[in-house]
């Protein structure tokens, strides 16, 4: 019995610490989110649009 209180109190803590760090982190990327997306579009866009060109061009010659 002992044994399953203590696991039962450390999940609720460890599920308490889960949801706190899951909120701080939510905050702080509702604060960078636009500026990051933006970014990510910007960077990566035109490299997936080569990368999946270069693998097609390839399938054609084959």
């Amino acid at each position: 019995m002992d044994g399953e209180v203590a696991l039962r109190s450390f999940r609720l803590f460890f599920e308490q610490q889960i949801w706190a760090t899951a909120r701080t982190l939510n905050n702080f990327w509702t604060k960078r989110s636009r500026k990051v997306l933006l970014f990510t579009i910007k960077s990566f866009r035109p490299e997936l649009r080569q990368s999946f060109r270069i693998s097609t061009s390839k399938g054609n010659k084959l």
